[in-house]
């Protein structure tokens, strides 16, 4: 009977571990993504302004009200990441939003017309900063509170990263141009994908706040 309770109590003990991994997987998946794009965004976004004025020949007057509507599209997409997200989960909303920003990004350097061009810019912009209130909230729901701090810290290295990539941008500009450096930010994003790709199969079935054993194991961790 003793035999019995101690080969339960180590199963027990043993499936509650595997969770707890699981778990943990989750917010290191969010911050390898979130730093591996950041960094990615930071290549060009500094640029965005000399890109349109120079290589597409807008005005500063368009290039500034480009910049002004960015921030409507911004708002747009995040309410329409969380209205999907409600109904197909964060996780594949996250990574179907992305892709399709790698994909717009790509597009920056195709030549387009300026009009084209600067709807897919809006379009980039807004789908490429709408997931991070995603991001943040499974993460939070992921983690045990004891740990958020340690996590959001690591979120925010990205951040830190993003001035060493614009720098990293400024050098690849100046000797391979605007276009070459939209296609090294188009790599990386590409690459970025992986995790959230992982994401996915972890997490794929959440809609709301998870109840899933995941995050109970990583709550009792």
């Amino acid at each position: 009977s003793n035999v019995r309770i101690n080969v339960s109590n180590l199963l027990n003990l043993s499936v509650k571990s595997l969770k707890s991994c699981t778990g943990r997987r989750v917010p290191i998946l969010c911050v390898t993504f979130s730093v591996v794009s950041i960094v990615g965004g930071g290549l060009i976004a500094p640029f965005f302004t000399l890109f349109f004025k120079n290589d597409v020949h807008l005005s500063l007057i368009q290039v500034n009200l480009l910049e002004g509507c960015s921030w409507f599209f911004i708002a747009i997409c995040s309410k329409a990441g969380a209205w999907i997200s409600k109904h197909c989960g964060r996780a594949p909303t996250m990574l179907s939003i992305f892709t399709l920003c790698t994909a717009l990004t790509f597009m920056l350097r195709f030549g387009l017309p300026a009009p084209m061009l600067m709807v897919v810019f809006l379009f980039r912009r807004g789908l490429g900063n709408c997931i991070k209130p995603l991001l943040d909230s499974v993460v939070a729901d992921f983690t045990p509170s004891t740990e958020r701090g340690m996590w959001n810290a690591f979120l925010s290295i990205g951040i830190a990263g993003w001035s060493g990539s614009a720098l990293l941008g400024g050098i690849l500009a100046d000797q391979h141009g605007y276009s070459f450096v939209i296609l090294v930010t188009s790599v990386v994003y590409t690459g970025s994908l992986l995790p959230l790709i992982a994401l996915v199969c972890l997490v794929s079935d959440e809609t709301e706040s998870p109840t899933d054993p995941t995050l109970q194991a990583a709550q009792d961790s």
